[in-house]
């Protein structure tokens, strides 16, 4: 799983900064270790050359010493000779761990030994007077003296050598220090490149990507479109959302469809259901219109009737069957010889037809109504109905009605009526 955006450019300049600091400390080090191997290189080259300077004067000093004291014939002064000996061996002894390679400090104590050696030779013969022997140790003395001022003079040209090439041995190695620092500063900004174009590659384009889309959407209302990213960071959750939203709203139009088509339905089923109940009531007024006039006639002949008969009452009773039955039994009790019951589809003009009420209601709720061609009755209150009043035609489902007072009302219009 690869990861997230956040832990990634954290991750990304740590690394950077890592590096930097490694050179830094690296190139520190290195400054530090050449600046003191320096300071020790050069401290020593140059107190070294000061006691090869002094080691020449010494030699020089002796070599005058020992050459003024032939020259007067005297032994004097061998003793002055001895002392500058002695300093000279001194200061050797404690330069020769500080010397170069190449010069031998073995090699200088053994010429220093000769010259003063021949030249004391060469003093007492010249004080003793013996003139061919001195004649002899002159040349060579002053062969010796020269000889060891020679050595120290190339000891100082090599010390020199010695600190140059030091010197030019640091300043090749502080060269490529510079080169391997430079290389590293190049690294890095290679790496922070490369890890600039990363990020680039990992959150740039997956958000371009998206807009685009987004932006197609805005436009043309294109739904159809995918987007892939397999990415396992929050571009690549963001990118299932965007899709899964994108299904959700493909989903939409078909849903709402669907939903259409059903709602169409259930209009149509409302329509059928509403023209039923219409044609009910039409027949169920119809009934009450054909039984009123039964009654009338039954009424007028009920006189004649009952002087030729027993008096014979009828009564209209509407409810449930237990009601009913009820309602039989307790009119048998009470003498009533005849009891029938009526063929009729419900119990019309009672509350047991408020659930047929609540479906014309809401059936004539949806329904567009037109004021009637021609005048309309209502046989629940005896007036003209109106394209306002007809939606409340459910309640004469529940209620009473008056055909008397609705044929008074027909009649007084002159025009042909109808009677709901």
């Amino acid at each position: 799983m690869r990861l997230k955006i956040g832990a990634r450019v954290r991750l990304y300049f740590a690394t950077v900064i890592a590096i930097v600091l490694a050179l830094g400390a690296m190139g520190y080090a290195t400054m530090s270790r050449m600046s003191r191997e320096m300071h020790g290189s050069l401290g020593d080259a140059f107190q070294a050359s000061v006691e090869l300077s002094d080691l020449r004067l010494l030699a020089h000093e002796a070599r005058l010493v020992l050459a003024a004291s032939a020259a007067a014939g005297t032994i004097s002064d061998l003793r002055a000779v001895d002392v500058v000996a002695k300093r000279f061996e001194d200061k050797l002894q404690a330069l020769a761990p500080r010397l170069p390679p190449s010069i031998r400090p073995d090699e200088l104590s053994r010429l220093m030994t000769a010259a003063v050696s021949i030249g004391r030779q060469y003093a007492q013969a010249n004080a003793q007077q013996q003139w061919s022997r001195a004649g002899e140790l002159g040349p060579q003395f002053t062969r010796a003296a020269a000889a060891i001022e020679w050595n120290l003079e190339e000891a100082q040209r090599a010390e020199r050598s010695w600190v140059e090439g030091r010197l030019s041995g640091a300043s090749s190695e502080l060269r490529r220090r510079a080169v391997a620092f430079g290389g590293g500063i190049a690294g890095c900004l290679a790496l922070a490149v490369l890890l600039t174009l990363s990020l680039q590659r990992s959150l740039v384009a997956p958000l371009g990507t998206l807009k685009d889309a987004t932006a197609r959407i805005v436009e043309h209302g294109d739904l159809t479109q995918t987007i892939t990213l397999t990415s396992g960071d929050e571009i690549g959750e963001l990118a299932g959302s965007f899709t899964r939203l994108v299904e959700k709203l493909r989903q939409i139009p078909s849903s709402l469809h669907e939903a259409s088509e059903v709602l169409a339905r259930s209009v149509g089923a409302l329509g059928v259901t509403a023209n039923e109940q219409r044609d009910s009531i039409l027949r169920q007024a119809t009934a009450l219109d054909e039984t009123q006039v039964t009654a009338n006639e039954i009424r007028q002949t009920s006189a004649a009737a009952a002087q030729k008969a027993e008096h014979v009452l009828q009564v209209v009773v509407a409810g449930t069957e237990e009601g009913l039955d009820a309602a039989t039994a307790a009119a048998r009790a009470l003498g009533v010889r005849k009891v029938v019951r009526l063929d009729v589809d419900g119990a019309f003009h009672t509350p047991l037809m408020q659930p047929a009420a609540d479906a014309l209601s809401a059936a004539l709720a949806s329904t567009p109504l037109r004021p009637p061609e021609v005048p309309v009755v209502s046989n629940a209150d005896a007036t003209a109905c109106s394209a306002a009043s007809a939606r409340s035609a459910s309640s004469q489902t529940t209620s009473g009605f008056l055909p008397p007072s609705s044929r008074q009302t027909l009649a007084s219009t002159g025009r042909p009526l109808t009677v709901c």
